[in-house]
């Protein structure tokens, strides 16, 4: 769901239960961020720079990971084991400071949105 919301032009995107705290932080700042086209350029260059910081084969896993597939899919696809794509997955965690998967969606269509 992710995935497709970001696809379809979300800016975020809040896994259920949503933190009503987090709701309201988010709306806050995409409102302003929305009205404010130095801004969007700003998450951008932020999203560009978090994704730059992976390896080759983590940029891999990660355009797979944002098409949706699960783990082993992508393990099929890289010919790799299952651990190993858990292992590039928590790298892409830890390097990109992304608290979510939703953080990770919302980098790639950042980093690869025009403007």
């Amino acid at each position: 769901d992710a995935v497709n919301a970001m696809r379809a032009g979300a800016v975020d995107y809040l896994e259920k239960p949503a933190d009503p705290d987090r709701l309201l932080e988010v709306m806050r700042r995409f409102r302003g961020v929305a009205a404010d086209p130095e801004a969007v350029d700003s998450l951008r260059r932020d999203a560009r720079a978090r994704l730059s910081r992976l390896t080759a084969r983590e940029r891999e896993v990660l355009v797979h990971l944002l098409r949706g597939e699960t783990n082993k899919e992508i393990a099929r696809a890289l010919s790799l084991s299952h651990r190993t794509v858990e292992q590039h997955r928590g790298h892409i965690m830890l390097k990109t400071n992304a608290a979510s998967f939703a953080d990770l969606v919302r980098y790639g269509s950042l980093s690869h949105a025009s403007g």
